[in-house]
């Protein structure tokens, strides 16, 4: 009986691991895209750029 907890302990831990390495492969993704598109937005001529835009500061 107690064998079978730790084997389920030990499988929800794994489990747990495996989520929240998704998670943070995921966040890691949309950051670097919209990071992306921040840096490819700052590049483009300020005639393309909406007046409300702040300046990009280097």
């Amino acid at each position: 009986m107690i064998s079978m907890l730790k084997s389920s302990a030990l499988v929800s831990v794994i489990a747990v691991q495996e989520l929240l390495l998704v998670a943070n492969q995921t966040a890691s993704a949309s950051f670097r895209y919209f990071e992306a598109l921040w840096r490819r937005r700052s590049l483009l001529p300020a005639a393309h750029q909406p007046v409300h835009d702040l300046p990009v500061v280097a």
